[in-house]
């Protein structure tokens, strides 16, 4: 059986582009509605392995009253533009 987790890598590991971003959106996607017998989630997120010049977007906690959490893998010059943007920053917060 193939777990999704090789799936994914597989996948990334065929489409990767140079000098691209590859985004997934799953804002949509009803991650909070699941219940498997202990209540929903408290929290979500992509599968921990991370892929060279990939972005996914998740939808917060319905708590938190709207917005996404957007996780981003690119180059380390890349991500230090990024966090000295000061359009990028007025939106959103660091969490790692």
């Amino acid at each position: 059986m193939i777990s999704t987790a090789s799936f994914g890598h597989a996948m990334a590991k065929g489409i990767t582009i140079h000098n691209k971003v590859l985004v997934s959106n799953q804002s949509r996607f009803p991650l909070y509605q699941n219940d498997f017998g202990s209540g929903v989630p408290e929290w979500v997120s992509p599968i921990p392995v991370f892929y060279a010049n990939f972005g996914s977007i998740l939808p917060v906690h319905p708590s938190a009253n709207g917005g996404y959490n957007i996780y981003l893998t690119v180059e380390k010059r890349v991500m230090a533009n990024i966090i000295q943007n000061k359009l990028w920053n007025s939106h959103v917060d660091l969490v790692y």
